[in-house]
């Protein structure tokens, strides 16, 4: 007897047993396929429902025309700061201080009398065409008195006249007197010693025609003192 029931060197049944498969491909399978895959069943639906509509509208327009129709900062209706109704600060209603008028001219006599000062007389004469005297001053009683004359009158030019009728001045054997003449503030004319008569001129005409400078001398003698006047000192 064979040690195998199917020797490998024997020959071949003539017919197989049972009939084989048309074409087995692997080994033989399993008696009972599964019930069902081993995978689990897919969902019938999707595991998020899709967005019915996309998640940004697109734009009616192209993507190049500007986004707003107007300016996207709209210009203020007004200035943006409301002008003031009024000036700041209310103006003065007339300048201050009032200017002079060209046509003003002030004169200032100061005068300083000496021991002897009924002897002192002066006046200031305008000298141009239809001038004439506009100030002056005599018959003063009191020694050392200071006397102080101002007036206001047209720009011209002017003459300021001094007369001592003793002949000896206003200084400086007999007091300390003296005398300054000003024409807007600044000093045009001065003096203490001098005879019986000192002139000086001061300001300006213009084009027109003036009178001539007085000679040097009084046209009047001078007066004697009155007889109670204290004589002076000889020397």
């Amino acid at each position: 007897n064979p040690t195998t029931s199917n020797p490998t060197t024997s020959n071949p049944t003539k017919n197989p047993t049972s009939d084989p498969t048309a074409h087995p491909t692997t080994a033989e399978p399993s008696n009972d396929p599964t019930s069902s895959p081993t995978t689990p069943e897919p969902t019938k639906n999707p595991t998020k429902s899709p967005t019915l509509s996309p998640t940004f509208d697109p734009t009616l327009s192209p993507s190049l025309n500007p986004t707003t129709k107007n300016p996207t900062i709209a210009p203020t209706p007004s200035p943006s700061t409301k002008p003031t109704n009024s000036p700041t600060s209310d103006p003065t209603s007339q300048p201050s201080p009032s200017p002079v008028t060209p046509t003003d001219t002030t004169i200032k006599v100061e005068l300083l009398l000496d021991d002897y000062p009924e002897e002192t007389s002066w006046s200031i004469i305008d000298t141009c065409e239809g001038g004439g005297e506009i100030v002056s001053g005599e018959n003063y009683t009191v020694a050392g008195e200071a006397v102080s004359v101002e007036v206001t009158v047209p720009p011209s030019r002017f003459m300021m006249n001094i007369i001592d009728t003793f002949g000896d001045g206003v200084c400086c054997n007999h007091g300390q007197g003296k005398y300054e003449v000003f024409m807007d503030g600044l000093l045009v004319a001065d003096g203490d010693e001098f005879d019986a008569m000192e002139s000086h001129f001061f300001g300006n005409c213009g084009d027109g025609p003036q009178t001539q400078k007085p000679t040097g001398e009084p046209t009047t003698n001078a007066t004697p003192r009155p007889s109670n006047a204290t004589p002076r000192p000889s020397g």
